[in-house]
């Protein structure tokens, strides 16, 4: 049975509190900001993060409800405001 996370929030130390559809508490502890999110771009918190799923921030970055979700974020982010660059421009821009 899949999880599902409905809220975030930072956490004590670096770690990040899930809160699922059931009531239940998760923490993420350990590994990068990156898998604690579920933020495969850290897209910072804005409208693209917003509008496509984030569920809390952390640290100024989005967090996802899970990786598939922080995915589909960033490729529409991608798409949308640097799909006309080639990739040395997107690189500079978005790196």
């Amino acid at each position: 049975m899949e999880v599902k996370y409905i809220k975030a929030e930072e956490g004590p130390g670096s770690s990040v509190k899930y809160f699922d559809d059931k009531g239940k508490v998760w923490q993420f502890v350990g590994g990068t900001r990156t898998w604690r999110n579920q933020n495969p771009g850290n897209k910072v918190v804005g409208d693209y993060s917003r509008n496509n799923g984030m569920i809390g921030n952390a640290g100024g970055f989005a967090i996802f409800p899970n990786y598939e979700a922080g995915h589909n974020a960033l490729l529409i982010l991608l798409i949308k405001k640097y799909g006309n660059y080639d990739l040395v421009k997107l690189m500079e821009r978005f790196a």
